[in-house]
């Protein structure tokens, strides 16, 4: 499919332009309740969907994605499907024959597994082209060399869906309200039900958790890595810093321990002193402060790790078990698993194995096995620092059930992605990014 949009200006100031109108929608009807038609986000989806470049089309649905709890996210996926596939068929994405033939064999089994267990809602049907659509947005980043621009997009996604949800939240709930564990930040069908609105940005917190952890790690890699304007930095550090409030702000355990295990790890990966430094310094530094301006956060924080049960990740581990132990007890569903919609339990590999089954995670597994080949070739030497977005990214998406859905699949692709970031010797000045003349300037 040709794209309508030839100038990489004229393409830049449209992803800009509907980008801005769908976050300010969305901030407008969340924070404010005045109601928008989630038809109206969809057409104005559409529209840089169709007629822009297919590179520029994966940088949208970067920024796209994180949003997808307060937009109509089924219908914008089919719109993606088709121009991507659309596009690969007519040669604009090369797509290697490994990466082909995996997404292809996950898609024929989630489908067989949504007709077997009767998943056919529009949601189930959407998720069954998950992988094939985050095939074909791998490759089309690769290929046009956008890793950059989709770590911007994405992470200005997640500090959109960040801020409209603590805005819209306050709107029914006082900041110390939200200190509560029942009544925190995020907190499953919370705002909903204040609200009585159809549709609002709201995320449960360790959801959150594992968006932010990858925003900032690809982010902190990218600020680390490559050449970027004094605005481009300032701008990412903004949207970083917003967001890791808000984040705090939800109180959610699984938060608190990534960071720390990034900030470790980051901290054995830097092989310059100088930066080492200015890290433990600025690092100390924003503690500091969070510790000063949000006591409360900080102490409802600590007390959420009282009388906890650390060594069964207070009842996750023991909940895992009881599902692998039925799972195993019958030989039909060990082989081609109960179905991915079917179990609940918070460690999504695990919840992929017993819905997958063996077979199925086989397939789902050499999947990701191919891109992150196909990934990684795409950059240089991966040393530790390459891997840590990757690293910290798993662990949350490890903590949470988040199988089923591109947008909990997403922060992972992200994550992956930054292996392709090279470094640079020389200051580029984001010259190569096409979002820099609208988001960065």
């Amino acid at each position: 499919m040709e794209s309508l949009v030839k100038n990489k200006k004229t393409a830049a100031a449209v992803v800009f332009i509907a980008g801005l109108i769908i976050c300010v929608g969305i901030f407008v009807r969340d924070s404010f309740g005045i109601d928008i038609n989630k038809f109206l986000f969809l057409a104005v989806a559409a529209v840089p969907i169709l007629i822009l470049p297919i590179g520029d089309v994966a940088v949208f649905a970067a920024l796209l994605i994180p949003l997808y709890v307060g937009l109509p996210g089924n219908y914008i996926t089919l719109v993606f499907l088709v121009r991507f596939i659309l596009s690969a068929f007519l040669g604009s994405i090369k797509v290697t024959f490994g990466a082909f033939i995996s997404s292809f064999a996950v898609t024929v089994y989630f489908l067989i597994h949504n007709l077997y267990f009767g998943k056919t809602t529009a949601y189930h049907l959407a998720g069954t082209f998950d992988f094939f659509l985050l095939m074909l947005i791998i490759s089309a980043v690769i290929q046009y060399e956008k890793t950059r621009e989709v770590v911007f997009a994405y992470s200005i996604g997640v500090s959109v869906t960040s801020v409209t949800m603590l805005t819209s939240t306050l709107r029914f709930f006082s900041f110390a309200e939200l200190m509560n564990n029942a009544s925190r930040l995020g907190y499953t069908g919370m705002l909903h039900e204040s609200s009585d609105a159809l549709m609002i940005s709201t995320i449960d917190p360790n959801f959150n958790a594992m968006n932010v952890i990858a925003m900032v790690a690809a982010g902190y890699l990218l600020i680390t890595s490559t050449k970027m304007t004094l605005k481009a930095k300032i701008a990412l550090i903004s949207i970083m810093a917003a967001s890791l409030v808000v984040c705090a702000i939800g109180l959610s355990r699984t938060f608190a321990i990534v960071v720390v295990v990034w900030a470790v790890l980051v901290f054995l990966s830097e092989n310059n002193f100088k930066r080492t430094l200015v890290f433990v310094l600025l690092g100390g530094l924003a503690f500091s402060g969070f510790v000063k301006l949000l006591p409360d956060v900080y102490e409802s924080i600590l007390s959420r790790f009282d009388d906890i049960d650390v060594v069964g990740a207070n009842g996750r581990f023991k909940w895992i078990m009881y599902n692998l132990d039925n799972w195993k007890d019958n030989f039909g569903t060990v082989m081609f698993g109960e179905g991915i919609y079917n179990v609940n339990t918070h460690c999504t590999p695990i919840l992929y194995l017993i819905g997958l089954g063996i077979i199925g995670f086989i397939i789902l597994f050499i999947w990701c096995i191919i891109n992150t080949i196909n990934v990684a070739k795409a950059g240089e030497k991966l040393t530790l620092s390459r891997w840590i977005p990757l690293i910290v990214t798993f662990i949350a998406f490890s903590t949470i059930p988040s199988a089923g859905a591109v947008n909990w699949t997403f922060p992972m692709v992200v994550a992956l992605l930054s292996l392709s970031i090279k470094k640079e010797n020389k200051d580029t000045g984001l010259e190569n990014n096409q979002i820099k003349t609208s988001v960065l300037t």
